[in-house]
């Protein structure tokens, strides 16, 4: 039924045309052409990171993507039918477990592309076809619907199309298979704090439920999981993508989010959501509202995705899931890391980590600095950084922040080198607020201390750096009328660290030296001076940015200049009138 296109690679169905899906033929064509260009498609390509531009190149060519699947064993001997494969991002990572994979994909376009990125696996095909008219005899231990669901109503005519779309994955599994599933909430957090639902570009319109009868849609985890069983579904094993599945640096599981012990927020305070317009306005800090929400057994419902395995019967053997995995593929691919959190028996839990990406040589002999990766007991609490959000949100003074980064400085200050009042151990880069645990005790304590220095690191250079980074994410009442480093200053001098413009020259010195050392690309410009620069917060508030841009509108009409030409307002305004009226 299916002919291979030598051209292409591409499975064709002939007579099959294609469905009209495209992130548009411009971007999508200099994919294409960027995968022709690399000699190197794989998941980790540092080639293919190079050609990221914007948000459609990232989702298509970022290795953050494949966080989704990192946490579940993937077989060799799985054989896996990948519906709604894309532009085959997720397509080259589960091939690249060894995995027999069908891909299929409905637009001719994306088919190609998805071809071209696993042109070198032989264990992948792809067909191009509808999931509504796909047929195949085979059966598979994996389906999966990644970004697919949302869309049934728009590609599937039938009188229930997201039903229908669930049975028909359901119809291609073999005995003790899974269906895993990806989708955003209509109930996320992201979404109440103001972010337009991802797929129709407007805010509110998912939580309001304006979705029409053609659209895309998404639902809550309720009427999720009734759909789910509604197709013969009786296994849902939930799971929780952050920020969302579509770029996740955390996966969290469903026993997690009941473990006392085990402070999600805190995993997930640096998981910050996108507004996929670029909008930096916010109705609430979003990483200050999960903690209320998971106090209050509703961080799941509230989570921005879902991610699903599902089963028609009985599970197949697999290794058992972790409580969370969180990833950090923003360095170097030789400093990729995963951390594996476990329940151990007797309720402790067990921090292990790894490199994500094996075989990739490290730290060269004679560097500035080195990475270790070290397995420890889980060390619960909030982060130090989150009571600085709280701060940002009621309007913070010298005096609250002074009492505020006072436990952190009397750390830093009490691990000094001997004799030595200008430096810091080694491993004490970053000591920093977001790195910094309150534990049940109320004392501080230090967690990830992956990287150290060759030699001491002075202490102005981590106080600088943690406020700088700190000072960032926030969601500010309104925009701040001060810069960072007015901050940092009068902060330092009220801790007793007096900052003179050769602190801040030896910080941008180490910081530089630092991110080339662990980032993918080397800096060539000021980093820290960049940041301390600028006012704090990474966004603002919409309710206070209104009332802003209300008492600007009101001192605008109060102004002479306004009275003098209201006349003239008055003219066009009739003229206008005129125009309209004559043009009826």
């Amino acid at each position: 039924m299916y002919v291979r296109n030598a051209s292409t690679g591409v499975w064709e169905r002939p007579g099959f045309d294609g469905i009209a899906y495209s992130d548009g033929e411009d971007r999508e064509e200099r994919l294409l052409a960027a995968l022709r260009q690399c000699r190197d498609v794989s998941s980790a390509s540092a080639e293919l990171r190079a050609h990221i531009t914007d948000w459609p190149s990232e989702y298509h060519l970022s290795p953050v993507r494949h966080n989704l699947l990192r946490p579940f064993p993937l077989r060799s001997a799985d054989r896996i039918l990948e519906l709604g494969c894309g532009c085959g991002a997720i397509t080259r990572f589960l091939g690249e477990a060894g995995a027999a994979v069908l891909a299929v994909e409905g637009s001719r376009r994306r088919a190609r592309i998805a071809a071209e990125r696993c042109r070198d696996l032989p264990n992948v095909r792809v067909a191009c076809d509808n999931l509504a008219s796909f047929q195949s005899a085979e059966r598979f231990d994996v389906v999966t619907l990644i970004g697919v669901l949302e869309y049934a109503r728009r590609f599937i005519d039938a009188d229930e199309p997201v039903l229908e779309c669930l049975r028909r994955a359901r119809s291609w599994l073999a005995e003790g298979g899974m269906l895993i599933l990806a989708i955003e909430n209509q109930l996320g957090l992201k979404y109440f704090a103001g972010c337009a639902e991802d797929h129709l570009d407007s805010p509110y319109y998912g939580i309001e439920g304006l979705y029409g009868e053609r659209t895309a849609v998404t639902f809550g985890r309720k009427e999720l999981a009734a759909l789910l069983t509604g197709a013969g579904f009786s296994g849902q094993e939930w799971h929780y993508p952050f920020p969302d599945y579509k770029l996740p640096s955390v996966v969290v599981s469903e026993p997690a989010l009941s473990l006392a012990q085990f402070d999600v927020p805190s995993l997930l305070f640096r998981a910050r959501s996108l507004d996929y317009r670029g909008s930096r306005l916010r109705a609430f800090d979003e990483s200050l509202a999960r903690r209320s929400a998971w106090k209050n057994g509703l961080l799941g419902d509230t989570a921005n995705s879902f991610l699903v395995i599902a089963r028609a019967g009985e599970p197949g053997s697999r290794p058992a899931n972790a409580l969370a995995n969180a990833f950090n593929f923003s360095r170097h691919p030789q400093y990729c890391t995963a951390t594996r959190f476990d329940l151990q028996d007797g309720g402790a839990v067990r921090v292990s980590r790894s490199y994500a990406l094996p075989g990739e040589s490290r730290d060269p002999a004679g560097a500035k600095f080195a990475h270790r990766l070290v397995n420890e007991d889980y060390a619960g609490g909030p982060l130090l950084v989150e009571s600085l959000h709280a701060l940002a949100r009621v309007g913070w003074s010298m005096e609250t922040l002074a009492r505020w980064a006072q436990p952190w400085v009397s750390l830093l200050k009490s691990n000094l080198v001997p004799g030595d009042p200008r430096n810091l151990p080694p491993q004490f880069i970053d000591c920093t607020p977001f790195n910094c645990v309150r534990a049940v005790s109320g004392e501080l304590v230090y967690i990830d201390a992956e990287w150290s220095a060759a030699e001491p690191v002075p202490l102005s250079w981590v106080f600088i750096r943690g406020l700088a980074y700190s000072l960032g994410d926030c969601v500010q009442p309104a925009e701040p009328k001060t810069d960072r480093r007015s901050i940092v200053v009068a902060l330092g001098r009220r801790c007793g660290i007096e900052l003179a413009e050769a602190e801040f020259s030896l910080a941008e010195k180490w910081e530089m030296a630092f991110q080339a050392h662990c980032r993918p690309t080397s800096p060539g410009r000021a980093l820290l001076a960049e940041m301390l620069d600028i006012p704090p917060g990474g966004s603002v508030s919409i309710f206070d940015a209104l009332v802003e841009a209300e008492r600007e509108t009101q001192r605008m009409r109060n102004s002479r200049s306004w009275r003098i030409t209201r006349p003239l307002r008055s003219a066009l305004d009739v003229a206008r009138r005129l125009r309209a009226f004559l043009a009826s």
